[in-house]
């Protein structure tokens, strides 16, 4: 399923066209006043902290809103106002700028590293439905669900009341703060179990009532009605995994940074959660002193690193780690290393990923990131005085790529689609992309194809080795630079080992690479930097496609 709908933030009004059954409770004479001061005070906060504001949107578009919004406060309830401020805000393009949604107490969606105080308003709490939903690459599925509802879990979103899935999705879009689309993806599925988003939006008409339509594997529907978790109440839920699977990435929750060596493979899994240093566990300093060292001293011929929904933190410590990187000879081996990414990494887990795109053959595996490689980061909390609320400012850009870099994300050299069955089976395909990489000799010749990374941008590749009685020959492709079967030179074939040199009009560019039954991973290297190399071969790719 498609879902660049999600994009749209700006295609609905300032305040959605849907009908509903009972106009909100407008806010008192008194808090007019106070939210106007407020929306005057975020507009010339945001002015005075934020390193360059109009850096998408105009002053002029920008202020228009803040006025249109200030003109319609009395008609409006505190929630709707917050929900349109939140929209107001998505037009400067910043994931890390931001209105603070002010959730009430047991709803554990994260919403900062610094804990963010209770709003000045009576009653101003953004409550939650009991459930839990994923977009998946195939849908919108209940990943959890109240237990007096357990039936529904596994099942796939069709609609929210009266909207299809995807038309409540373009609904709720244009309140969430993002960088790029897959930061979109990442945060949609708080905000579809979020009453109040829910109402302001248009999307329900009555927010102690919610009706998802749900259908299962047989195409059979049914409503799920809701109300609102009670304050101070604790959910039992019931998980929609029923498989006997014993996920890795899942086996020490709540610690930030871990590592696990998988002997039969030769493989150290290290998992980075959070950039971030816990109180009573060692720094990242000793955890990479300590991983590195493990790693020269045993017989280690892969490291993941899975960065999955790490949002960040603090990216200065992330230099132990990736200094050991560099360091290590055993991470300079073609295959040798790879990192796990999704929609969810982002901020300094983005840094941790483009210094290793920068400084080595690093793989990346997975989803999209959900960040801009060069970006607005480093927020500054600012509280509104009479609400209560807070908003955060991009105080710095960061310029983790090229000047000229304009990806507006990190994209994986191995893509991996993530299905809702993966998730009820508890099987994690990711990380079997990567342990499904073994070299073996005798396995280079043949049709390959897959991406050349060069400098950031993955460009589609196709080589081909072949064997003669004279020795070995090969020829390459890269539609996108008019390259066509471009004769290799210097092709050596040694084990599991292929080398062979790519000759530009320019210059050469050395590569080599290790070959498996169905994937030859590698990189070339030149002036300093790392060219790495993801293909498949041919035959097994064409057959899946088909």
């Amino acid at each position: 399923m498609r879902h660049a709908v999600l994009l749209i933030v700006t295609a609905l009004g300032v305040f959605p066209d849907a009908a509903r059954a009972q106009d909100p409770v407008p806010v008192s004479a008194e808090w007019v006043g106070k939210w106007r001061a407020d929306l005057d005070t975020a507009a010339s906060q945001l002015e005075r902290f934020h390193i360059d504001l109009y850096h998408t949107v105009s002053r002029d578009r920008f202020r228009v809103a803040i006025d249109s919004l200030k003109q319609a406060v009395p008609r409006l309830a505190h929630h709707e106002i917050v929900v349109e401020l939140a929209r107001i805000m998505v037009l400067i393009a910043d994931g890390h700028t931001r209105l603070t949604l002010p959730l009430a107490d047991g709803v554990e969606f994260f919403t900062g590293h610094a804990n963010t105080p209770p709003p000045h308003v009576p009653g101003l709490a953004f409550r939650q439905y009991p459930l839990r939903v994923f977009l998946y690459d195939d849908g919108v599925f209940v990943r959890r669900v109240s237990t007096e509802h357990a039936e529904a879990a596994g099942m796939r979103v069709v609609a929210i009341g009266d909207h299809p899935i995807d038309d409540a999705m373009a609904m709720v879009a244009p309140t969430i703060r993002h960088d790029n689309a897959q930061q979109v993806r990442y945060l949609m599925p708080q905000w579809l179990v979020i009453p109040e988003i829910l109402h302001a939006r248009g999307v329900i008409q009555d927010m102690e009532r919610v009706r998802y339509v749900l259908e299962d594997g047989n195409g059979r529907r049914r409503d799920l009605v809701l109300g609102p978790v009670p304050a101070g109440e604790t959910v039992q839920w019931t998980d929609a995994r029923s498989g006997s699977g014993d996920l890795l990435s899942q086996r020490h929750p709540g610690v930030n940074y871990w590592f696990e060596y998988l002997a039969g493979e030769r493989l150290v899994y290290v998992r980075y959660a959070e950039v971030r240093v816990q109180e009573g566990r060692e720094t990242i300093e000793e955890f990479a002193a300590r991983l590195y060292r493990f790693i020269d001293q045993n017989p280690v011929e892969r490291v993941v690193f899975d960065i999955r929904g790490n949002v960040g933190g603090n990216g200065e410590q992330n230099r132990p780690l990736l200094h050991g990187a560099i360091r290590s000879d055993k991470l300079r081996r073609p295959g040798s290393l790879f990192a796990i990414i999704d929609r969810g990494t982002f901020s300094a887990a983005l840094m941790f990923a483009m210094d290793l795109e920068r400084h080595t053959p690093v793989i990346f595996v997975g989803e999209t990131m959900g960040a801009k490689p060069n970006h607005y980061g480093d927020s500054r909390r600012l509280r509104l005085p009479n609400t209560g609320l807070t908003i955060r400012a991009s105080t710095r850009y960061w310029q983790l790529s090229r000047p000229t870099d304009r990806r507006d994300a990190v994209a994986p050299m191995i893509p991996v689609p993530v299905r809702s069955a993966d998730y009820a089976t508890q099987n994690d395909p990711v990380l079997d992309a990567v342990l499904s990489f073994r070299p073996r000799p005798g396995q280079a010749a043949g049709r390959w194809s897959g991406v050349l990374g060069i400098r950031g941008r993955n460009f589609d590749i196709a080589v081909e080795i072949t064997e003669t009685s004279a020795g070995w020959s090969g020829v390459l492709s890269i539609p996108a630079l008019e390259v066509e079967r471009a004769t290799l030179r210097d092709v050596v074939v040694q084990g599991d080992e292929v080398r062979f040199t790519w000759v530009t009009p320019r210059d050469s560019i050395d590569f080599v690479a290790r070959a498996g039954a169905q994937r030859l991973i590698g990189f070339g290297f030149y002036t300093g930097f790392f060219y790495p190399v993801a293909l498949e071969r041919a035959e097994g790719r064409e057959d899946r496609e088909q």
